[in-house]
């Protein structure tokens, strides 16, 4: 009696997932927007607070709806290749016959109708009239 009222529980439980579905409907239309933003040596501003470079560009595109409800993301692109910020990457220079490794990281804010991002070098070291090269990035925006 006891297997019997189990097998039924087992076919009811088994029946019951069965019937379950998941079903997601949107009506909404999603475009999709890219755009390219180039950042030359001379747009790249230094806070002698925070010991950064920054750069800070308007996007008109990121509006309040689409900071609040849609996607984002920031890419460095070399030609070949791009890479998804924040960008971690180790370095080494030759100043006055001693090698000097440091880290270079990049990374962005974002907020209503404005992208900035910012570069910044371990420890802070920053040779002398060394400002960030020229460096493409990619913003794609998805609402």
């Amino acid at each position: 009696m006891k297997k019997i009222v189990f097998l039924c529980l087992m076919a009811l439980a088994m029946v019951g997932m069965n019937s379950c579905k998941v079903e997601t409907q949107c009506d909404c239309k999603t475009k999709f927007h890219k755009q390219t933003v180039d950042l030359k040596v001379r747009e790249w501003q230094y806070d002698d607070q925070l010991n950064t470079y920054y750069c800070r560009f308007e996007v008109p595109e990121l509006n309040k709806d689409v900071y609040n409800y849609g996607e984002w993301s920031i890419n460095r692109d070399y030609g070949d290749y791009q890479v998804v910020l924040p960008e971690t990457s180790y370095k080494s220079q030759n100043v006055g016959g001693q090698t000097i490794f440091y880290e270079q990281h990049i990374d962005y804010a974002v907020g209503v109708e404005f992208v900035e991002i910012m570069y910044t070098i371990s420890d802070f070291y920053y040779p002398e009239g060394d400002t960030p090269e020229k460096m493409l990035f990619r913003l794609q925006l998805t609402y």
